[in-house]
């Protein structure tokens, strides 16, 4: 009896792996063209990283992509359906996908879920549905994916965990989901060319490091008046912020250290 536990990598890192045969008296697994499913076609545990594949499209009947499912996946592109709701850890971790659209009924998407290599980065379009139920994105979901450029973040979005979008170095707007209440720590570090950011009436804690790490663009920040707490060096090494505006009847009490150091301009 094979058991796959919940939150566990299959092959993680096996990446000479072609494909998956299954005996066909299997009662919980199936291999569809040498890719792993349960028997239902629900739940695709494993597309193996040596498949040659320029592109794939997931059957619609898949609800959770597994835990490192499609790490290290070779193709360009892929179809995600209707009727996917979940994204695990490390689901398409060090992939080569150039763009991605994430269908209106996926809820949740994983830690480390797109995130790309600091050497070798593909991603170049990401797009949510208009109608989309995500409220989470875990963290280093989307870390050092250097060539997105814009991403809108659902506004249904609650939770979004620390270097959820570090390291995209490319990145020049950013509007905040109106339901976030905490922005964690190092949320949009090294975003270095990051003009734009608006932050929602709503928004609560702005965590360390949030923005730092020596952005070049960032010229003017606006803090909500529903601020509380503003983490250590959250703008370290803004350098060309001129303008600190916190909104009438900012309820902000606690600063950390640092939270404005080396921003030159101001």
């Amino acid at each position: 009896l094979l058991t796959i536990l919940p939150n566990e990598s299959i092959f993680f890192q096996c990446k000479n792996i072609e494909h998956v045969s299954i005996s066909e008296d299997s009662y919980y697994f199936k291999s569809v063209d040498g890719v792993l499913y349960d028997l239902a076609e629900t739940i695709v545990y494993y597309f193996p990283p040596a498949k040659q594949a320029t592109s794939y499209k997931l059957p619609d009947t898949v609800i959770t992509i597994e835990r490192g499912a499609f790490a290290y996946f070779q193709g360009e592109s892929i179809e995600l359906p209707e009727s996917l709701e979940t994204i695990g850890d490390k689901a398409f971790q060090g992939s080569k996908l150039k763009s991605v659209h994430i269908p209106k009924n996926v809820a949740s998407i994983g830690m480390y879920a797109f995130q790309s290599s600091t050497l070798e980065t593909y991603l170049e379009s990401l797009t949510f549905a208009a109608d989309s139920k995500l409220t989470s994105i875990g963290h280093n979901a989307f870390a050092y994916n250097a060539l997105l450029t814009q991403i809108d973040i659902p506004d249904n979005v609650t939770s979004m965990g620390s270097w959820a979008f570090g390291g995209c170095a490319q990145l020049k707007e950013i509007i905040l989901p109106a339901g976030l209440k905490k922005l964690d720590g190092y949320s949009f570090y090294g975003c270095d060319n990051l003009e734009k950011v608006v932050m929602q009436e709503g928004l609560e804690i702005i965590s360390e490091l949030c923005f730092g790490d020596g952005n070049v663009a960032l010229t003017e920040i606006v803090i909500p008046s529903t601020v509380t707490e503003i983490g250590r060096s959250a703008f370290d090494w803004c350098q060309v912020l001129k303008t600190v505006t916190f909104a009438e009847g900012s309820q902000l009490k606690t600063l950390g250290t640092g939270v404005f150091n080396r921003c030159f301009k101001l």
